[in-house]
């Protein structure tokens, strides 16, 4: 019994001195995060940090005291009703004592942030040259919630390609179905349903008026109706366009079996605008996502790890198979650029 107190009581008087020293941590991080060093440099000073790596933050205090009230709680159920004020302030000294983890999380999504867009040469806000961009909400692709429609969680770039620079933009669409239901009752209730798809925005693509659609969206239909010659291909997609001759110079037998393979992974809608050389292709692959082998951050070595093995294979795959398609495209066409 001895023994329990005693560690207990090791517990509580190292937390203090952990949670200050993570906190300590966490300033000199965001103070490294803040300098010139690349990040190959930046991983290396965490991997060989020298003071106490503690990245976590210990509440022991905070559950004690909430433990208390619960059974302080249920105590006065059944004895007096004095003893909700014990309660009541029993919570009020855990949150008192809590310590925030705020800016630990900060810290950990604002590595992560730095570091991929170190990695990519990708941006997590827009600067004054993404303005150029299309709006999503200038495709016909967007109308698919009859409640809600929204565009978030937007990454910007640009690509070099045989000399020719494609801004683009990826992005997360969510929306929302109203639905009509009934409970066990026969009551009538409405329920949201909500769904999200992918995709990106590339400017400068070197065709205009080009539709590729999953879905048969009637939407995504262009003037005129195409086949590719594919019987596979045309099965799988709804094809069109505005002008034969550009449908006929765009779907080669090489185009569509290259276009086939990347459409495999990213399958969905490949939509050009007629007006404009803006590419829109949305789908199910979350390309936004970041895989890493570590998944908790506890100390700055933990941090390390996370950063040196953090990629986002979809974006790659997405990346691999836009240049290969651009490379191969372009040559048939001329310099077809956004006006500013």
């Amino acid at each position: 019994m001895n023994d329990l107190l005693t560690k207990i009581q090791n517990a509580f008087s190292q937390q203090h001195a952990n949670n200050g020293k993570t906190q300590h941590n966490i300033h000199a991080i965001n103070q490294l995060l803040s300098s010139n060093q690349d990040f190959e440099q930046i991983i290396a000073s965490l991997k060989n940090w020298q003071d106490d790596p503690s990245l976590s933050i210990q509440n022991y205090t905070f559950w004690l005291f909430i433990a208390i009230a619960i059974g302080l709680f249920v105590l006065a159920i059944f004895t007096h009703p004095i003893l909700l004020l014990v309660a009541g302030a029993s919570v009020a000294f855990a949150f008192y004592k809590r310590t925030s983890t705020k800016a630990l999380n900060q810290l950990v999504e604002d590595a992560h942030q730095k570091y991929l867009e170190a990695k990519y040469q990708i941006r997590f806000y827009p600067n004054a040259f993404d303005e150029n961009i299309e709006s999503p909400y200038n495709f016909p692709l967007f109308g698919l919630g009859d409640h809600e429609n929204t565009i978030g969680h937007c990454i910007y770039g640009a690509w070099q390609v045989n000399g020719i620079n494609y801004p683009y933009m990826l992005f997360n669409y969510h929306y929302v179905d109203e639905i009509e239901t009934r409970d066990s009752e026969g009551k009538k209730k409405t329920e949201y349903r909500h769904y999200d798809l992918w995709g990106i925005i590339l400017e400068n693509f070197p065709a205009q008026g080009i539709s590729i659609s999953s879905k048969q969206n009637r939407a995504c239909r262009l003037g005129v109706k195409w086949s590719s010659g594919d019987i596979r291909f045309d099965n799988q997609y709804q094809l069109s366009g505005t002008n034969e001759m550009q449908l006929a110079k765009f779907f080669t037998p090489n185009h569509v079996l290259m276009l086939d393979q990347a459409m495999a992974y990213f399958k969905g809608d490949f939509y050009v605008q007629a007006q404009r050389p803006s590419l829109c292709w949305l789908f199910k692959t979350d390309i936004t996502k970041a895989q890493m082998q570590v998944d908790k951050v506890q100390t700055v070595y933990d941090l390390a790890a996370q950063l040196e093995s953090m990629n986002m294979p979809d974006y790659e795959q997405l990346k691999d198979s836009l240049i290969t398609i651009l490379q191969e495209v372009q040559p048939h066409y001329g310099t077809n650029k956004v006006e500013k």
